[in-house]
């Protein structure tokens, strides 16, 4: 009897520290952030999907998934997307993805991706860091950025309303999915947003601006490029530098030691703006294959700067160009 007392003691110790172990090693791992997550997906769209996309609320590692889709992307490292292919998970059926640590699911798409064109979308899609809904606040998203971070844009209108939004860190704004509509950041009517880019790096690409006033502002050592958009004021100060491809805006404006080049551009009239490209100081601005319209002075360059105009157009202006102290403006074809 007294043998079988002290077994059963002993089981209960045993268990006892079974269970000190387990809860350390949970504790263990919420606290050093290896806490893991894992779900079952079911495919409840109408078709066979060849791929999925998931959003997560902020960056995970992926540590397993199921063996429908072999593939994914970004194949390592942190991300807040991730696409997953390389084969098919019928309607109705299951897809088991792991990752650490654990955060929730935003969203889950169920892609069903056949041809050339729709590969390239869904890279397209897998080089985000996170994707955006008009539902969502860009401007949250903005003030949280990191370096790096590609912000995408599904389409519809995205507003924002401090006056002025720094942006410290190397920022990708991309508009996706345009065969569905433009993405659009506005401003409060009669209102003005400032984007302030420092001695960093600012690319915009497939989206517009407008709806009150927003203006790119680049100081320092600071780097834009601007493809495929609807801009206003892109101000350029210090040695900032630009580079704008097939895009319209209102006004550029360079001072100090800033470079700009703009190709295939519209530089169209917008409000009061009288000036189409204003260069001063010892700025320089390239205009290539592009057409300056409806405003009081085509190209102003004042100081020592220079604005070199290669088979350009002005249309409707009052002034084609001005030329004021040592400022220069050559025009060639």
């Amino acid at each position: 009897m007294m043998n079988q007392t002290r077994q059963a003691k002993n089981g209960r110790q045993m268990r006892f520290h079974a269970l000190l172990v387990a809860a350390f090693l949970v504790l263990s791992l919420a606290i050093c952030g290896l806490s893991v997550a894992a779900e079952e997906l079911t495919n409840n769209s109408r078709e066979t999907a060849v791929a999925v996309r998931i959003t997560f609320r902020s960056k995970v590692r992926i540590t397993g998934h199921g063996r429908e889709f072999g593939t994914v992307e970004p194949s390592s490292g942190l991300s807040d997307v991730f696409v997953f292919s390389g084969g098919e998970v019928r309607r109705n059926r299951t897809f088991e993805v792991r990752w650490s640590p654990g955060r929730a699911i935003i969203s889950v798409e169920w892609l069903e991706v056949y041809g050339a064109e729709e590969q390239q979308a869904m890279q397209e899609v897998a080089d985000c860091s996170c994707i955006l809904s008009p539902r969502d606040s860009l401007e949250s998203r903005l003030k949280n950025a990191y370096a790096g971070i590609v912000i995408c844009l599904e389409p519809g209108v995205y507003t924002l309303t401090q006056y002025i939004l720094q942006l410290p860190y190397d920022v990708t704004i991309r508009g996706i999915h345009q065969d569905m509509g433009a993405a659009r950041i506005v401003a409060p009517e009669y209102e003005n947003v400032i984007l302030a880019v420092r001695d960093s790096k600012l690319r915009i690409d497939g989206v517009s601006l407008g709806g009150g006033l927003i203006e790119i502002l680049a100081q320092g050592a600071a780097v834009v490029s601007i493809e495929s958009c609807d801009i206003q004021y892109l101000t350029l100060r210090g040695t900032a530098q630009a580079s704008v491809g097939d895009s319209s805006l209102s006004v550029v404006i360079a001072s100090d030691g800033a470079r700009a080049t703009l190709t295939n551009c519209a530089i169209e009239v917008e409000g009061e703006i009288s000036t189409g490209v204003y260069a001063a100081g010892d700025a320089e601005v390239l205009i290539v294959d592009s057409v300056i319209t409806n405003k009081q002075i085509g190209v102003l360059a004042t100081g020592n700067s220079i604005v070199r105009v290669i088979r350009s157009m002005f249309i409707n202006c009052r002034q084609d160009t001005v030329e004021a102290d040592l400022g220069k403006v050559e025009i060639e074809g």
